[in-house]
């Protein structure tokens, strides 16, 4: 551990590496360096000072520990606390702070973790999609809402997310976002959905003919499921390859029909 080199942080505003590249600049100084010491109540912290836009930082920058009063330990043992279920309440009395911090806090750390999860999810190669929305409980009917999700059933991976009532424009969502975190001209995708109004054309408008959609409806009589109906909708194409028309379609089926036969007279 002693003989391995440290590392020095980049410059969270311009993104400059603290030292350059030797075929670049050979024998040139860091752009980043050490600046001054920083005491704080949880200790001394190195503060780095980077050259090309003269501005000052330090390794908690960017991070949920930026600015925080308090030990990193302590802000972890709260979020660890609230995923575990620990409601905001016996937080902030197993450690002694206020409910409104403890509120605070969390948010905070969501923020970060949502920023993560946007920039970590790219160039993403699904295989299968799975839409859905789960119903939240609340204290009347006009205070649910609905948690819709797209999951790759291979992976596990939970690719976007919206919060809502069941409208056009949160199936847009949440469709959009799962096509910007997936890699672009992958193969064509399955997409599997319930048969709910506003999926198929979020679905056609977000992804296009780069994937397949299924609509899968169960009827099930507990503890039985009775019934399972599939409908499948594929892209259609033309014989050069390109997307058609709706007009185009139209003809296409109307000249795919067997001529019907009248009667002689």
């Amino acid at each position: 551990m002693k003989n391995q080199p440290r590392l020095e942080p980049l410059c969270p505003s311009c993104t400059t590496p603290s030292r350059p590249r030797p075929i670049l600049s050979p024998g040139a100084p860091p752009a980043v360096i050490r600046h001054s010491l920083l005491r704080t109540s949880s200790g001394t912290r190195a503060r780095w000072r980077c050259r090309t836009c003269r501005r000052t930082f330090t390794d908690r920058h960017a991070t949920p520990y930026h600015r925080l009063r308090t030990s990193p330990s302590r802000f972890d043992r709260v979020v660890h606390l609230s995923m575990e279920g620990t409601s905001k309440a016996a937080i902030a009395r197993a450690e002694g702070i206020s409910s409104s911090t403890v509120s605070r806090w969390l948010d905070r750390a969501a923020s970060h973790a949502r920023r993560f999860v946007d920039g970590a999810l790219r160039e993403t190669v699904p295989e299968e999609l799975q839409a859905d929305e789960v119903r939240g409980a609340g204290p009347s009917r006009d205070d649910r809402h609905y948690v819709f999700c797209v999951i790759e059933t291979s992976a596990r991976l939970w690719l976007s997310h919206c919060v809502g009532n069941r409208t056009r424009r949160n199936c847009r969502l949440l469709l959009r976002q799962a096509r910007m975190r997936c890699r672009l001209g992958a193969p064509r995708v399955l997409i599997v959905t319930d048969p709910f109004e506003f999926y198929r054309e979020a679905v056609k408008k977000a992804w296009s003919m780069t994937a397949v959609h299924v609509e899968s409806s169960k009827i099930i009589r507990s503890p039985l499921c009775v019934n399972v109906t599939e409908t499948t909708f594929l892209p259609q194409f033309s014989v050069e390859g390109r997307r058609m028309s709706p007009r185009d379609q139209r003809i296409q089926r109307r000249n795919s029909r067997p001529p019907e036969c009248s009667p002689r007279r």
